[in-house]
């Protein structure tokens, strides 16, 4: 089994989670979504703070 990064949440807890957003009971909500090539853009909108949401990345195949 390889190593877990220090941070990282423990896998019952990941699965807790993942059961918990699958009902609907935990939600995120999602303030703005850059495309990858804009990760920059992305980076620089949340060094300003005041974020409502999350900032999403999104990859396109």
């Amino acid at each position: 089994m390889g190593r877990e990064h220090p941070g990282a949440f423990p896998r019952p807890q990941l699965v807790e989670i993942g059961r918990l957003f699958d009902e609907g009971t935990l939600q995120v909500g999602v303030g703005s979504t850059y495309p990858l090539p804009a990760a920059g853009s992305a980076h620089l909108r949340a060094a300003q703070g005041h974020v409502q949401g999350e900032i999403v990345l999104t990859v396109v195949p």
